[in-house]
């Protein structure tokens, strides 16, 4: 699960993932129990160190996935939230995360994942 998250004057967060290298909504995989909010709350807050109101859904992806021959597919929630803290702190427990930074949603870096999809929706929640 993932979070869309903006501070009030618009601007998106983003984390730099070194495992893909690319910048990435803060987000990961569910742990134990979780629910999909839980997840995302968790990783917003390891990955970014930013405590947000969330507002509800933003987009629910279908994921698709294969491996040696199998596929399965799957949903990938991301959520809408505001920001309540904007200085961002890196705690990422699995080291992947090496930055998290405001962005002005016209203007992301070229090597954003999903770019294009993700300054539609922070229009579109904006």
């Amino acid at each position: 699960a993932h979070t869309l998250v903006h501070r009030e004057t618009g601007e998106l967060l983003l984390v730099r993932h070194e495992g893909v290298g690319l910048w990435v909504l803060p987000g990961g995989g569910i742990d134990g129990a979780e629910t999909f909010r839980e997840t995302a709350e968790r990783e917003l807050e390891e990955e970014a160190g930013i405590e947000a109101a969330y507002r509800g859904l933003a987009m629910l992806n279908r994921v698709e996935i294969s491996c040696r021959g199998h596929s399965t597919w799957g949903v990938l929630p991301v959520f809408h939230a505001i920001a309540k803290t904007t200085a961002p702190t890196v705690s990422d427990p699995d080291e992947e995360i090496s930055a998290a930074r405001w962005f002005d949603p016209a203007h992301l870096p070229e090597d954003t994942r999903d770019r294009d999809d993700l300054i539609d929706a922070a229009r579109a929640v904006a």
